[in-house]
């Protein structure tokens, strides 16, 4: 049998630094490599800014409750 040296090759050390560089589960980096996407890419798709949907919200949630306060309710 073969002795196994315990290091990673290069492919896979791409991926182990993928993964803790953007916070991946296990499950995410396999289902990447399955889709054969690429681990230096990956910083393309990440969200550093919080989606638009999610920053529109609190406003509406601020006229709503301003328009609650003018009608005394």
């Amino acid at each position: 049998m073969a002795e196994k040296t315990g290091k990673p090759n290069q492919k896979m050390q791409a991926w182990i630094d993928a993964r803790k560089r953007h916070h991946l589960s296990h499950a995410h980096v396999q289902m990447a490599r399955e889709l054969g996407m690429n681990p230096k890419k990956l910083g393309k798709l990440d969200n550093h800014d919080q989606e638009p949907v999610k920053k529109g919200r609190t406003s509406d949630k601020g006229r709503y409750v301003n328009q609650r306060l003018a009608r005394g309710a």
